[in-house]
C-alpha cells in the first residue's frame, strides 16, 4: 500500500464528478471521459489516489467487461485509459523505489509554501524513516504512513490543466466566502476516515484487469485485440515488480485467492491459445475470410507473447501446481511454432524449461525436430553443392553423413543418386583423401543397408548406372582408359559383400536384379580394365567369394560368369587355386 494522500473537497469533488461521467450510457461520453482521465485526470494526480479512493478504477473495470460489440470502441478506450493509469503507477512505485528520494528524518512541522511550492527536492512526508517504513514494503503490502498533504505527482503540477485541484489541495487559494478552508481538519479527517478495506492494493487491481480483459481476447478485431494485449503487457510488468516468489507458497487466504485468481488467467490464456489457434479455422485458399485468419494468427501470437511474461513470474519448481491442464496441451504447439520463435524467441526457451521441469516428452521430441532439420539444412546444402568441382570432397561427405538422419522423413532421392554419382568422381582421382574415401564408403553401405526400400533400389540402381556408365566398350579404344576408374569405388570388400550378400538376397525385386547386374557387369569387364584394377576386384571380391559360390549355376548369366570364374582348370582369373576352391 502507498502512503495515505488525502483530499480536499474540491480534489473529491472533481474525482466524483468524473467518476459520474462514466455511468453515462452515451458512447461519445464515455469514450470523452476516458480520454479526460487519460489525459488530464491521471496526469494532475498521484496514481495512488486512485487506488485509495477506487471508484474510477472499478467503473473503468466494468468497461472493459462489456459484452455488446457495439460497446467495442468505450471497451477499447477504457483499456487505453487503464494502460495510461498503469504507467502512472510504474512512475509512483520508481519514485518510492529511489534511493536518492530517500529521507532520513521526517519534519512534520515544516510546511512552508516553499518546501510544498519546490520542485527540487523529493516530497518529506511518504514515508518515516524512524518508523523503520521502506519503500520496498510500501509497494509489496506493507503499512501506508498518513500524510498531511497530497504528494505532486511527478513535480509538473505546475503545467497542469487542473490548476484549481493542484492549488485548492496544499491551501493556496483562499475561500472567497470567508468560509472554512476546504483542505481544513474537518474536511481532511472525513477523507482520512475512508475504510481501508475498501481500498485496493496493487496486486488487486492487476489481477482485476487481467481477469478483466483476457476474456476479451475472444472478441474479433484487431484493435479491440490490441488495446487488450497492451493494457496485459503494462499489467504483468507492474506484477512482476510487486509479487514475491513467497505468494506461490504462502498459506495465508489472502495470498491463496491471488494465486488462484492468477491460476484462472493461465486458464483463460491457454483457451485462448487453442481458440486462435489456426487449427481452429478455416485456411482453404478459397476462403473468403483469409483476413480473419490473418487476425486470429496475429492474436495468438500476442497471447504468446503475454503468457511468456506471465510464466515468468511463477518459479519452474511450482509449475505443477500452479499451471492448469489447457495450458499444459498447448505447451508443444508453443514449442513447434517457428515464426513464434522467431518473433519472441523467450517463449521457446520457456516453454522448454517448462516442460522439462513437468517431465513431459515435448522438449525431447523438439530436440529431436532439430536435429532433423538441422539434418535437413545439410541434405539441401549437399545437393547444392556436390556438382561444384571446386568443393572441398571432405566437406561434402561430412554433409553426407549430418544429411543420412533425415532421410528417412524426407526421402529425397536424388540425394541417394548425386552421393553415388560424388563418390564415384572422388575415388576415382589418383590423389584422393584415403580417409575422406573411407568416410564416403561407411556412407555408401549405410545407403545400400537403408531401412526404406526406395532409397536402396535408388542406390543399387545408381551403382549399375555408374558401373555400366564407366565400363563399356567405347571406352576400350583409348590407350589409357580414365573412364574405368570410376567404378574403382565399387572394388571395395565391403561394397561388393554387401552386394553378394545382402543385395542378392535383398526383399526388393528391384535391388536384386540391380545387384545381380552390378556383379555380372564387373565380372564379365576383364577386358575394359587396366590389370591393376582387374586385380583389385579379384581382390576386393575375396571375402564374397563364398557365398557367390550359392549362385553358381547354368540357368543365369551370373550363374555361368561365376561358373567359369571359379572353374579350378582355368587360370586367366588371377585367382589362385585355393580361393577357387574354396568357392567352388
Amino acid at each position: 500500500m502507498f502512503p495515505w494522500l488525502p483530499l480536499t473537497q474540491t480534489d473529491q469533488q472533481v474525482i466524483a464528478s468524473t467518476n459520474s461521467s462514466l455511468q453515462s450510457k452515451d458512447h461519445s461520453m464515455l469514450i470523452g471521459s476516458c480520454e479526460f482521465l487519460a489525459d488530464v485526470v491521471f496526469q494532475d494526480f498521484p496514481a495512488e489516489i486512485f487506488l485509495q479512493r477506487p471508484e474510477i478504477l472499478k467503473s473503468l473495470l466494468s468497461l472493459v467487461s462489456l459484452p455488446n460489440p457495439a460497446d467495442h470502441p468505450v471497451v477499447v478506450q477504457a483499456c487505453k485509459t487503464l494502460t495510461v493509469f498503469i504507467r502512472c503507477l510504474q512512475v509512483r512505485i520508481r519514485y518510492f523505489q529511489d534511493p536518492a528520494l530517500y529521507t532520513s528524518k521526517q519534519d512534520f512541522n515544516s510546511t512552508t509554501l516553499s518546501s510544498v511550492a519546490s520542485n527540487s527536492g523529493p516530497p518529506s512526508s511518504c514515508y518515516s524513516a524512524q518508523q523503520g517504513v521502506n519503500p520496498a514494503t510500501l509497494i509489496r503490502g506493507g503499512n501506508g504512513v498518513s500524510s498531511d498533504r497530497r504528494d505532486r505527482g511527478d513535480g509538473k503540477d505546475g503545467d497542469s490543466s487542473s490548476s484549481l485541484s493542484r492549488n485548492s489541495s496544499v491551501g493556496l487559494e483562499p475561500d472567497p466566502n470567508g468560509e472554512a478552508a476546504p483542505d481544513s481538519p474537518t474536511v481532511l479527517d472525513l477523507d482520512r476516515a475512508r475504510p481501508h478495506h475498501l481500498q485496493l492494493s496493487l496486486p488487486q487491481l492487476l489481477v482485476a484487469v487481467l481477469q478483466r480483459a483476457l476474456p476479451r481476447l475472444r472478441s474479433p478485431g484487431l484493435p479491440l485485440g490490441s488495446a487488450v494485449l497492451g493494457l496485459s503487457h503494462e499489467a504483468l510488468v507492474v506484477l512482476r515488480c510487486v509479487l514475491d516468489q513467497e505468494l506461490w507458497t504462502d498459506p495465508r487466504d489472502m495470498a491463496r485467492e491471488v494465486v488462484d485468481r492468477l491460476s484462472d488467467c493461465l486458464d483463460c490464456l491457454g483457451d485462448l491459445l487453442s481458440f486462435h489457434h489456426q487449427d481452429h479455422h478455416s485456411n482453404s485458399p478459397l476462403d473468403p475470410e483469409l483476413g480473419a485468419l490473418a487476425d486470429h494468427r496475429i492474436l495468438y501470437m500476442g497471447v504468446a507473447a503475454t503468457l511468456t511474461r506471465f510464466l515468468i513470474m511463477i518459479p519452474l519448481d511450482k509449475m505443477v501446481a500452479v499451471l492448469p491442464e489447457s495450458l499444459r496441451s498447448r505447451l508443444p504447439s508453443l514449442i513447434f511454432d517457428q515464426p513464434l520463435a522467431i518473433a519472441h524467441p523467450q517463449c521457446r526457451a520457456l516453454c522448454l524449461a517448462i516442460c522439462q521441469s513437468l517431465g513431459l516428452s515435448s522438449s525431447a521430441d523438439f530436440q529431436l525436430s532439430l536435429d532433423m532439420c538441422r539434418s535437413l539444412t545439410k541434405a539441401c546444402a549437399f545437393c547444392l553443392q556436390a556438382e561444384d568441382e571446386k568443393a572441398n570432397a571432405k566437406h561434402l561427405a561430412a554433409l553426407a553423413e549430418d544429411a543420412l538422419p533425415s532421410l528417412s522423413y524426407h526421402l529425397y532421392l536424388p540425394f541417394v543418386a548425386k552421393f553415388v554419382n560424388f563418390m564415384s568422381i572422388i575415388c576415382s582421382k589418383r590423389k584422393s583423401d584415403k580417409a575422406t574415401v573411407d568416410h564416403c564408403t561407411s556412407i555408401l553401405l549405410k545407403l545400400m543397408a537403408f531401412p526404406a526400400e526406395s532409397v536402396r533400389e535408388t542406390c543399387h540402381t545408381a551403382l549399375l548406372d555408374a558401373i555400366q556408365e564407366s565400363l563399356q566398350t567405347t571406352h576400350a579404344s583409348t590407350v589409357k582408359p580414365k573412364e574405368c576408374l570410376k567404378s574403382k569405388f565399387v572394388m571395395n570388400a565391403d561394397v561388393l559383400y554387401q552386394l553378394a550378400v545382402f543385395g542378392l538376397a535383398d526383399s526388393s525385386a528391384k535391388v536384386r536384379s540391380a545387384s545381380c547386374d552390378c556383379l555380372h557387369h564387373l565380372l564379365q569387364s576383364q577386358m575394359l580394365m587396366s590389370e591393376a584394377l582387374w586385380q583389385e576386384l579379384m581382390l576386393a571380391l575375396t571375402k564374397a567369394l563364398p557365398v557367390l559360390q550359392s549362385y553358381t549355376d547354368e540357368g543365369t548369366p551370373l550363374g555361368r560368369r561365376l561358373w567359369s570364374l571359379l572353374d579350378p582348370t582355368t587360370s586367366s582369373h588371377n585367382l589362385s587355386l585355393l580361393d577357387k576352391l574354396r568357392g567352388s
